[in-house]
């Protein structure tokens, strides 16, 4: 079972205009920004990175506990975030008159705090079935930031919407193809070991292509 929340940049911190020098000049504007909903480091585009992944997770990243928690089902579950920078720096490309990001760094980390494991049930396949809802957020992070670095509009407002848009989507992509991962009909919260050697191949084969997140049977 997993959790995930994308953080995106705060709607009382500012987005940064930066303007190359050119025969305009240099100069910044600056506006707000709205929001939407370590490990190695992979670059997308100049300036853009995820970090915190891919990498093996382990229980030392979950906190042990006695039983499980009123109502759960299961014996462990990760919270995984996916964290935006405070400030984005952007810039108009002369060419076309048109605003992209310059530098955009999104970081993925396990919350420890709300990220538990039953004392006992701490098994190699139980830590398996929580690394591929880790690698879910992965992929997941690393699709939006491919988006947020390829995007390109005419004003910050514009700007502004889009990213919020794509952090907000993200963040209901990796929810929706986390929970199918754990139906009756797929994994069952990895009881089923079948279905969960084709999601952990699949997650995989996804990493490594460097191919976008997608569900067992679509990619």
């Amino acid at each position: 079972m997993a959790g995930f929340r994308t953080q995106g940049p705060l709607s009382e911190e500012l987005l940064v205009i930066e303007e190359t020098r050119g025969v305009h000049g240099r100069h910044a504007v600056q506006g707000p920004i709205g929001a939407g909903s370590g490990g190695q480091h992979k670059s997308v585009t100049t300036g853009s990175t995820l970090s915190g992944w891919p990498r093996d997770i382990t229980w030392k990243e979950f906190r042990e506990i006695n039983s499980r928690p009123e109502g759960e089902e299961e014996d462990a579950e990760i919270k995984v975030d996916i964290t935006q920078p405070k400030k984005i720096n952007i810039k108009r490309d002369h060419d076309t008159d048109e605003l992209y990001l310059s530098s955009y760094t999104a970081k993925i980390k396990v919350t420890r705090k709300k990220s538990w494991a039953v004392k006992g049930e701490k098994t190699d396949a139980l830590l398996a079935h929580e690394q591929v809802h880790f690698d879910i957020a992965g992929l997941a992070g690393r699709d939006m930031v491919r988006k947020l670095a390829a995007l390109r509009t005419s004003s910050a407002d514009e700007l502004q919407a889009e990213v919020s848009t794509i952090i907000q989507k993200s963040d209901d992509e990796m929810s929706r193809i986390s929970d199918l991962y754990d139906s009756f009909n797929e994994t069952d919260h990895g009881r089923k070991h079948a279905a969960q050697d084709r999601w952990e191949h699949h997650i995989h084969h996804l990493i490594e292509a460097n191919l976008p997140l997608s569900p067992v049977g679509h990619g």
